[in-house]
């Protein structure tokens, strides 16, 4: 429970969850009224595989999703240019989709999204905060030394402590940015 993120499959859901997101802050255009969006995403298309594309004058963005629970699928793709004109923005954490001409291969329970030149790159993007810090326990208080973003204090019963300091004698659970640290307060 301290470590959620040290799971790899979690640590790969926060990824796929924030490369999304990413593509949705970062493409404004593709997500307004006016946007034209084809969908095959219909009972019919469980065996064939699902697709969502939306443009906005030359830019486009595909989501293409393998629905089946066994076994890999090559989904056929509406793209409305040579495939090389498009650039794997997101893909299901541990994936390498392949695309071969109007072909996307996945393996079950996948998606991978492509997006023509104009779409923001997700790997362009970089955290602000280094996460370097220092966490220990003085008297009545837990010092955090560094900068962060998130913090979490709990109790060796599991419950929430609020701020850092007037705490009592006893062994805290501190997350700092999804890391976890065991703090001795006196």
């Amino acid at each position: 429970m301290w470590n959620y993120l040290n799971d790899p499959d979690r640590a790969g859901l926060k990824q796929s969850y924030s490369e999304l997101c990413a593509i949705r802050n970062g493409n404004p255009q593709m997500f307004k009224e006016g946007v034209t969006t084809v969908m095959s995403c219909d009972e019919s298309n469980w065996a064939n595989g699902r697709t969502i594309k939306l443009s906005n004058g030359t830019d486009e963005l595909y989501c293409i999703v393998n629905p089946n629970i066994t076994g890999s699928k090559a989904i056929d793709v509406p793209f409305a240019k040579d495939a090389a004109q498009y650039h794997l923005l997101s893909a299901s954490y541990g994936v390498e989709p392949s695309l071969s001409g109007k072909s996307v291969t996945l393996p079950a329970g996948a998606y991978a999204v492509y997006g023509t030149a104009g779409m923001t790159d997700i790997e362009e993007i970089i955290d602000d905060v280094t996460p370097q810090v220092n966490v220990y326990g003085g008297i009545g208080e837990i010092i955090i030394e560094g900068d962060y973003r998130e913090l979490d204090i709990f109790n060796i019963s599991g419950q929430r402590i609020r701020g850092t300091s007037g705490l009592p004698a006893t062994i805290y659970i501190v997350i700092v940015d999804g890391t976890s640290y065991k703090v001795v307060v006196r």
